[in-house]
């Protein structure tokens, strides 16, 4: 993602999750319609956090002598 091609993709995955837009509601609530916008938008979510978790330490290994 660090590539400009990558920064593309992720921007455009960015505006079909519909992050920073409200849920579109129609007269009647369509349930349906809400649930998959919200999956959406769910997964552009869980897709951000993972890109700005910081990685855990790897852990320290220590040296036995006998």
């Amino acid at each position: 993602m660090g590539s400009s091609e990558g920064k593309r993709v992720l921007r455009e995955i960015i505006s079909w999750g519909r992050i920073l837009k409200s849920p579109v509601l129609t007269n009647p609530v369509d349930p349906y319609l809400l649930a998959i916008q919200e999956g959406e938008r769910n997964i552009v979510r869980r897709l951000l956090v993972t890109i700005n978790m910081e990685p855990p330490e790897p852990p320290t290994q220590s040296k036995r002598r006998k």
